[in-house]
């Protein structure tokens, strides 16, 4: 964590800025980020990601998962996931080249088909 110049006692409010790109809505840049926008979206979306991860790795467990297992399950099983695909559509749907190229940052290429829910 840190690409944004915020810390973990920031996610909340790193999240928010990404719910409101998904949402398509006006989004600014929080308080501290060092970074200016479209930019910063790519570094908040990896200071979670990275959040997401280590929380998960650091889960009492028989075995560590590997990256590519902690990447699907955020990916596919995660509402932080969901959001993150909701953010590439998003950017994905505005005329700024700048803007549209946040989606290949976002969600890597090998997770681009975005899960089937299940139930």
């Amino acid at each position: 964590m840190g690409l944004s110049g915020l810390t973990a006692a920031d996610a909340e409010r790193m999240a928010s800025v990404l719910i409101d790109v998904a949402s398509g809505g006006q989004y600014q840049a929080p308080e501290g980020a060092r970074h200016e926008l479209p930019q910063l979206v790519r570094y908040l979306a990896d200071d979670l990601k990275a959040f997401y991860v280590e929380a998960a790795a650091a889960q009492p467990r028989s075995r560590r998962p590997s990256a590519g297992e902690l990447n699907s399950w955020l990916f596919a099983e995660t509402v932080f996931g969901s959001v993150l695909y909701d953010a590439r559509d998003a950017v994905n749907e505005i005329d700024d080249p700048a803007v549209r190229r946040l989606g290949f940052f976002l969600v890597p290429q090998v997770y681009r088909e975005r899960p089937v829910a299940v139930g």
